[in-house]
């Protein structure tokens, strides 16, 4: 008999050992996720600094799709290593401890049991990976069908119009029937892995148990059946994991190395910024060039001082390099010799419009506190009172893809005047312009 003293102590102990474990678990899972999460926003921070540095000829070769999958996919994975790299020795250590206790209580009957777990392992880790595919396959198809209804929605109009009701209908229960039809083979994997993860432990018991009876020729009593259960239960989900867990961190590995050779693209050299008071541009003897493998220098020989308060017009016949003049001094082409210098925040107008989706407005302000009479000098000097007066909801006209398109001068002159409300501003001290007016029609000019 053992003193009351140390039962009350197992049971106190049984009745708390679960719950320390519960909190410690839960304790490592939100300080893997939360370094998951500063590594993904290191990651993401990293590849957005580089993507402003890179050079033309490295980001054609990686091209927007890559550095979108970098950022969507690969800095995603990176955020799981945390999580998953310490379960594989924390797997190994729980199931050598676990088989030693077992091959202490029932011999070499424990090594049967381990056997079919290790036999189910594989089986079970094929079915998972039929039915991940099988989840893939099922979102690409209901991507497909979001994306049959987004453009049924857009073009809404035009289908009443010809009456292609029937024909989209058909359509879209062709791609429903689809889905539902990979729907349902995902669920019947997911059927069978439940069985198979279910029927495992039966299966080990009596592989077990069977071998210990029959061919060892013991008996069994209430000790080693409870105990050898219960430490079988303990390798169950560490070798459930480690698979799952070495292809996260093999997978993991793979995004670093994607990452790691985006970062070692070759980066276009940063303008130097003087620290003076006066803002200004100023390059002797520079020579440009677009891409790092060209053997050409595009710009040769530049020489510029401009100081501030000055107005510079740089002219010339098209294709003589005033473009590539403005992206040097953006620090967008690659630096051969010499060094540009530019001293004071830069506003910049490029020849083709760009404007983002949201009213009119916000295009203007782009973040900047409203300011009532800055923002109306903006919209005198740039022409867009008339037009904005002719629209009926004004400077909150909603513009983007799925609103009506504004005609190119219009488009220019809210370009325009985004640039200049920030010099107003004090936001930028140089006014960068590369043929702004061009699309501008000439009554807006004078």
């Amino acid at each position: 008999m053992l003193p009351p003293e140390l039962v009350a102590a197992l049971i106190i102990g049984l009745l708390f050992a679960p719950l320390v474990v519960s909190f410690l678990e839960q304790l490592f899972m939100h300080m893997g996720v939360r370094v998951g999460m500063h590594i993904r926003g290191a990651v993401i921070g990293a590849i957005y600094r580089k993507s402003l540095t890179i050079s033309v000829s490295s980001r054609q070769a990686m091209g927007i799709p890559s550095i979108a999958t970098l950022i969507s996919i690969d800095a995603e994975k990176m955020r799981d290593l945390p999580l998953y790299f310490h379960r594989i020795w924390a797997s190994l250590v729980q199931v050598i401890i676990a088989v030693l206790f077992l091959v202490q209580l029932i011999n070499v009957a424990a090594l049967a049991g381990l056997g079919v777990m290790l036999l189910v392992l594989p089986i079970n880790w094929w079915i998972s990976k039929i039915s991940g595919d099988m989840q893939a396959r099922l979102m690409n198809h209901s991507d497909d069908r979001i994306s049959l209804i987004s453009e049924i929605f857009g073009a809404m109009r035009t289908i009443k119009m010809f009456a292609w009701e029937g024909f989209f209908d058909r359509k879209l229960h062709e791609r429903r029937k689809v889905e539902l039809k990979s729907l349902k083979w995902h669920i019947y994997f997911q059927a069978v892995s439940f069985l198979v993860w279910q029927g495992a432990p039966v299966a080990v018991s009596i592989v077990t148990f069977g071998v210990y009876t029959i061919l060892m020729g013991r008996d069994l009593d209430a000790k080693v059946i409870f105990t050898a259960l219960a430490l079988f239960n303990l390798l169950k989900m560490p070798l459930y994991l480690l698979p799952i867990v070495i292809s996260k961190c093999i997978d993991g590995a793979a995004s670093y190395r994607n990452i790691d050779r985006y970062l070692n693209h070759f980066e276009i050299p940063v303008v130097v910024r003087p620290q003076e008071k006066k803002s200004g541009i100023k390059t002797r003897e520079g020579g440009f060039k677009w891409d790092d493998r060209d053997a050409d220098v595009t710009l040769r020989n530049i020489n510029i001082d401009i100081k501030a308060g000055q107005l510079v017009c740089v002219t010339g016949p098209p294709g003589c390099g005033k473009t590539s003049l403005a992206k040097a001094i953006l620090g967008e082409m690659v630096t051969i010799y010499g060094n540009i210098y530019v001293r004071g925040r830069i506003a910049y107008v490029p020849q083709k419009y760009w404007l983002r989706s949201g009213r009119i407005q916000d295009n203007i302000l782009f973040g900047l506190p409203f300011d009532p009479e800055k923002y109306e000098k903006t919209l005198i000097g740039c022409c867009l009172l008339r037009d904005l007066m002719l629209m009926e909801q004004g400077d909150k006209q909603e513009i983007g893809d799925k609103f009506p398109e504004l005609s190119a001068s219009l488009s220019q002159r809210i370009s325009l005047a985004r640039a200049v409300y920030r010099i107003l501003c004090g936001r930028s001290e140089i006014l960068l312009m590369d043929d702004p007016l061009a699309p501008i029609e000439p009554s807006c000019m004078t």
